[in-house]
């Protein structure tokens, strides 16, 4: 988990760059949101296994 959230934040950072670049960031922001949305579903799935353990 901690790697995924470091990979996502690093992909944030890329992101907010090339925008502020000026660059089309379209399909990086809808990838950055399919990678945001697998670490969550993740993360609760996670949170589900330990609350049954």
């Amino acid at each position: 988990m901690r790697e995924g959230r470091v990979t996502v934040a690093r992909q944030r950072a890329l992101v907010a760059k090339l925008k502020a670049s000026g660059h089309d960031t379209t399909a990086s922001q809808s990838l950055l949101d399919a990678f945001e949305c697998s670490l969550a579903a993740f993360e609760e799935h996670l949170a589900l296994i330990l609350r049954e353990a």
